[in-house]
């Protein structure tokens, strides 16, 4: 893949996981994009700079299970400070 077709695809991708922030999600079409776009970085991740992703792998676990904030709703890690809101709130279980 040409760099600048690359540039182009990424920032289409970024774009994507911004708007699912934003919004708490995509529609249809947009997330079978987001998916195909991150098929596409995978790839050219592996063809250009091959390395394990096993960190990744982690980061994306301890996002996935993370618990929402109390005070604003977002996800944070269990026992860490919410990097949204910076609300110091324990959670009660």
């Amino acid at each position: 893949m040409i760099p600048a077709e690359w540039e182009v695809l990424n920032r289409e991708r970024g774009d994507l996981i911004d708007a699912c922030i934003e919004a708490g999600g995509l529609n249809k079409q947009q997330a079978a994009r987001l998916e195909e776009l991150n098929a596409i970085a995978d790839r050219h991740i592996d063809e250009v700079a091959p390395r394990s992703t096993e960190v990744l792998d982690k980061l994306e676990e301890i996002i996935r299970d993370a618990v929402p904030c109390p005070d604003c709703d977002t996800g944070w890690p269990e026992g860490r400070m919410c990097v949204t809101c910076r609300g110091t709130s324990k959670l009660v279980e």
